[in-house]
C-alpha cells in the first residue's frame, strides 16, 4: 500500500505467486480467492496469481529481488529494521 502510494496509482492487475493468503483453491483456469483477501487497490485492479511452474511469468519480479540483494543489501550496513527503508527512500 505503501509503494501505491509513493508511486501515486496502482496497476490493473497485481500478480501474485500462488500463496495461500491469496489463492484458496486452483482447477484449471477456476480460481477461489479468500473472501477477506483485501481489495484495497480499488475494484479496477484485479488479482492475478502466476500460472504453477511458470517462471517466466514473474521472472522480471524475482529478478528486481536479486538486483536489490547484490547492489542495495551487499553494500551496507543497517541498525535498525526501519534503517533499510530510510536508506532505500534516500
Amino acid at each position: 500500500m505503501e509503494a501505491f502510494q509513493r508511486f501515486g496509482g496502482v496497476p490493473r492487475a497485481v500478480l501474485y505467486d500462488n500463496l495461500k493468503s491469496v489463492v484458496i483453491e486452483r482447477q484449471g483456469d477456476l480460481i477461489r480467492f479468500p473472501s477477506t483477501h483485501p481489495r484495497a487497490c480499488g475494484p479496477l485492479s484485479l488479482p492475478h496469481p502466476v500460472g504453477i511452474a511458470r517462471g517466466n511469468e514473474k521472472g522480471r519480479v524475482e529478478r528486481r529481488i536479486r538486483d536489490l540483494r547484490e547492489a542495495f543489501f551487499a553494500a551496507r550496513s543497517f541498525s535498525s529494521l526501519a534503517d533499510p527503508n530510510q536508506q532505500l527512500d534516500a
